[in-house]
């Protein structure tokens, strides 16, 4: 008999806690799959089964080769996270070499019964929809399985636990595919901060790993193994405070800021290592700005040091270092538009900063405290037209914006905020700059209204000549068309944009009828029939025009 490829699943049928699964593969050589007697290579199910635990096995497919059978393995690993479930023995879901982009990344699909499995994004089938999980540590105290727990605190995607298990705290989701030693397919990878020196050091599957981390290897983050064959060492030196760490890298791929050994030692012997002023701004943000990879890296960067900096930054001193710091003009700008230009912003992103965690609940409560201190300190000291302005320009998401106006209203006991001073807003859409711009955009707009409102009055209109009729309107149109352009290039709203797109299909529609039109003089005259198109084209315009006002 030939060899026969397949895949199995096993089901412990034995009351009790803990796994019950398994999904393998396996080669039968003269004998049926149903008639195998092998019960997979887990130690853990040989445990179980040594001590009376009864399974069944279950035949999912079978194959010509052992290469589509190991595929298939695979793909039901990663859909059903067999190595993050404690529901099932294995201790890892499979990757295969060079093909791990078919299995990653992966998301969480809900099917119409409730049932939950992974999928990559597109490949999930018909009526499953999207339902994301979060990376979650538990308690567990039992202590009953030591290959799967960790002094009695497992982590595993929230809804895969165990009954037993009681939710302990969230963990960042960028970890769920980490490993601390090496795995097959798997290489290292250091996680680096806004001055690109590192600050954690993890397993990911090739290729996949989060966003924020680097091909390297730091042994000091207590990471086993040896850095893969042709890395070189290099050296990290924080201009402020002193710092140095080391890591290996990829020649050709070598993060911004970090130098060999020959150049660290070259630099010590200079005197270029040494620092130790912890309020060094100058040197910290010149390194910031000389890593960074234009402006939006920049501000990327900034953030993260706003929140580590929080209590430096928030002193009055961090002004007057900043304006002696060297820095050009331009990177003032942009440290003052993310840090904040004035101590109050700088003290409102303090109190944001400080109260950000993994439990959104929490988050929420401690973000509530801080800013009701920081209003009961300073709410009086600015009128609430200048708190408008001053939490509009805050470097933060829209909904913790939100947030801090309420908190502003209720601390100075107003029903709302004023609109802030640079923001004006028109038929509820926002526009940026002082009031003339804002007198500007509101009289384009109305003038845009205007010419379209003439334009659907000429098309409406019988008329014996509808060839010139027509050619009256399209030249309105692309009156309004140049106005409303012009006013959306200032709008903070893609209602306009879409609108204007709109705009545009229907003038290519009226131009094909004046070109029908010329093209046949005799469709001039047919009353009834055009008018329905032209009434038809004017109703389409006028929904374009109002959805713009």
């Amino acid at each position: 008999m030939a060899k026969i490829h397949y895949v199995y699943e096993l089901v412990r049928t034995t009351p009790g806690a803990g796994a019950t699964r398994y999904i393998g593969v396996r080669t039968a050589e003269n004998v049926t799959p149903e008639k195998d007697e092998y019960w997979s290579s887990s130690e853990r199910v040989a445990q179980q089964r040594a001590a009376g635990a009864k399974f069944t096995k279950k035949i999912l497919k079978t194959f010509a080769t052992r290469e589509e059978a190991e595929l298939y393995e695979a793909e039901l690993h990663w859909q059903n996270m067999v190595g993050k479930s404690p529901h099932f023995y294995n201790v890892k879901s499979q990757l295969i070499e060079g093909k791990v982009d078919q299995f990653l990344p992966r998301e969480r699909y809900r099917s119409p019964d409730g049932d939950h499995l992974w999928f990559k994004p597109g490949s999930e089938p018909d009526g499953w929809v999207h339902d994301p999980a979060r990376w979650a540590q538990y308690r567990d105290l039992s202590h009953r399985d030591s290959l799967r727990q960790q002094a009695g605190f497992p982590q595993t995607y929230e809804g895969l636990e165990l009954p037993e298990w009681e939710f302990h705290k969230y963990y960042p989701d960028e970890m769920a595919f980490s490993a601390s030693q090496p795995r097959h397919c798997y290489e290292p990878y250091v996680k680096l901060d806004f001055r690109n020196d590192a600050l954690d050091c993890a397993y990911f599957p090739q290729g996949c790993q989060p966003l924020g981390w680097f091909r390297g290897f730091a042994p000091a983050f207590s990471v086993s193994g040896d850095p893969p064959r042709g890395w070189i060492l290099m050296f990290h030196v924080n201009p402020a405070p002193q710092q140095v760490n080391s890591a290996y890298f990829p020649r050709e791929a070598t993060p911004k800021g970090w130098v060999d050994l020959e150049t660290y030692e070259q630099m010590a012997k200079d005197h270029r290592i040494g620092w130790n002023n912890t309020f060094d701004v100058a040197k910290e943000l010149r390194h910031l700005c000389d890593l960074s990879d234009g402006e939006p890296d920049l501000k990327a960067r900034l953030r993260s040091y706003r929140v580590v900096k929080r209590d430096i930054i928030s002193s009055p001193e961090w002004e007057s270092r900043l304006t002696e710091s060297g820095l050009s003009s331009d990177e003032i700008e942009i440290v003052q538009e993310v840090v904040g230009r004035d101590k109050f912003t700088r003290a409102l992103h303090r109190a944001f900063d400080s109260s950000r965690c993994d439990d959104p609940s929490t988050q929420e409560i401690v973000m509530r405290q801080n800013l009701f201190g920081f209003f009961l300190d300073h709410g009086s000291e600015l009128t609430a037209t200048e708190w408008a302005d001053i939490i509009s320009q805050l470097d933060i998401p829209d909904v913790d914006r939100a947030f801090a106006r309420h908190m502003a209203m209720s601390q100075l006991g107003l029903p709302e905020l004023p609109e802030p001073k640079g923001i004006a807003e028109v038929d509820g859409l926002q526009f940026h700059g002082d009031e003339a711009l804002y007198e500007h955009i509101s009289d384009m707009i109305g003038e845009a209204g205007r010419l379209h409102q003439e334009a659907m009055q000429t098309l409406t209109i019988a008329s014996s000549d509808p060839l010139s009729q027509m050619k009256r309107a399209q030249k309105l149109l692309q009156d309004c068309e140049i106005l409303a352009a012009d006013a959306a290039s200032y709008a903070d709203s893609s209602r306009m944009q879409e609108g204007l797109a709109n705009l545009h299909r229907q003038q290519g529609q009226i131009d094909l009828m004046i070109s029908q039109l010329e093209q046949n003089p005799r469709v001039r005259g047919s009353g009834s029939f055009l008018w329905v198109i032209l009434l038809l084209i004017a109703t389409a315009v006028l929904a374009v025009i109002s959805s713009v006002q």
